[in-house]
């Protein structure tokens, strides 16, 4: 992220507080805090954007961009006095909403850019390559249905439809033979006419329709909207966040819900759209697409990440999860790769936990814990203990 668009970023929360939060606030907002009284302000001030933008940085790093607004006299603290107290508020200078007139004019594209950066990561890191195929495959599936339907289309025939796309020819073949196989079997020596056409798309809609009406309403809401399938329910990301009183990062859990469905063998059953999708994609792929085989392994995501160089307090930022998930990960990641265990917890850490959990005897976690400093971690002592039994074991 480059600094320009943090400066962007910073300068409008503060802007559309004007003046009534104090720096803290800010820092909280920005890191996606679900306090209330951050929830309650997001929507006083048409904060939603905003809030949880930064929470794959650490506290430090936004605390730094915030600093650098203030000594270049973009941002300052002002004294709010009420009574017999002074509140520290912190607002825009003069220069400060010069500036931010001119970042505003590609700000909400820029901001729309990261938003679909961290999309795009998050779908590498989560989702299995079968998982890709079927998000690619809907994403062509729904355009073309899309086509079918706008009037301006209305006389083309599949072959005119595709060449309108432009798709590669690996994603209009599967569009062919998709829509081969759904044509009934008297349409299908002309299955690309228009009139063969408007048949098994007809078909198609009304299926993707009685789906939509059956999912859950968030999960629905996430599939009009990556599909782009604007009906009367249809809402933006940004209205969803509204609604929803959402950060980027819960759409992207709702999006993984949303999939979740279509490996799902019941919902095979009970959704006709969901079974002929899954089934001609098995049959494509010779293998199954049901089940967890949509997404990764969440240790091996977590150990993608530590091969990055990333340290448990990022990695579990950049995955939303706690702390002690990560380490817990950890527990069957360091004997499965071989890890060494100093580098998830460091020589100093395990061995003052050794102490602890010898100190404590055979006793419960809370225990162990009460022995530590605060910033000791729960899954740090889990991991200990993992370790310390595996060795015996050996």
């Amino acid at each position: 992220m480059d600094a320009g668009f943090k400066c962007y970023v910073v300068m409008e929360a503060i802007g559309r507080i004007h003046g009534r939060r104090g720096r803290t606030f800010l820092i909280r907002l920005l890191r996606g805090s679900r306090e209330y009284d951050v929830e309650k302000t997001v929507r006083e001030f048409d904060l939603v954007p905003f809030r949880g933008v930064f929470s794959w940085l650490d506290q430090q790093e936004v605390e730094e961009a915030l600093a650098d607004l203030m000594e270049n006299d973009l941002a300052c603290i002002k004294d709010i006095v009420s009574g017999r107290y002074h509140y520290p508020m912190v607002d825009l200078t003069e220069e400060g909403r010069n500036v931010l007139g001119v970042l505003k004019e590609d700000g909400a594209g820029r901001m729309k850019e990261y938003i679909g950066q961290i999309w795009d990561r998050q779908r590498k890191l989560e989702i299995s390559d079968k998982g890709r195929v079927l998000d690619d495959f809907l994403l062509d599936l729904t355009d073309l249905l899309r086509r079918w339907a706008d009037r301006a289309f209305q006389d083309m025939d599949l072959t005119m439809l595709l060449e309108q796309m432009e798709l590669s020819a690996a994603a209009s073949g599967y569009l062919e033979t998709f829509l081969y196989r759904r044509t009934p079997e008297k349409w299908k020596n002309c299955f690309r006419s228009r009139y063969a056409l408007n048949q098994t798309c007809q078909q198609l809609r009304r299926q993707m329709r009685e789906m939509l009406g059956a999912l859950p309403e968030q999960e629905a809401m996430m599939f009009r909207c990556r599909y782009d399938q604007k009906d009367p329910m249809y809402r933006s990301v940004g209205e969803i966040l509204s609604y929803y009183g959402m950060m980027w990062t819960d759409t992207y859990t709702v999006y993984k819900r949303m999939i979740s469905y279509f490996g799902s063998r019941g919902d095979r059953a009970r959704f006709p759209f969901i079974r002929s999708v899954m089934a001609f994609l098995d049959d494509v792929a010779g293998e199954s697409f049901a089940g967890d085989s949509l997404f990764k392994d969440t240790a091996e995501v977590t150990y993608e990440l530590y091969r990055e160089g990333c340290s448990v307090p990022e990695i579990a930022r950049e995955r939303g999860l706690a702390v002690s998930t990560i380490y817990a990960h950890f527990v069957r990641l360091i004997p499965e790769y071989h890890l060494e265990p100093e580098d998830v917890v460091p020589e100093e850490r395990a061995a003052r936990i050794t102490r602890a959990i010898h100190t404590a005897g055979e006793s419960t976690l809370r225990a162990i814990k009460e022995k530590l400093p605060s910033d000791y971690n729960y899954g740090e002592i889990k991991l200990v203990l993992a370790l310390q039994k595996e060795n015996k074991a050996a």
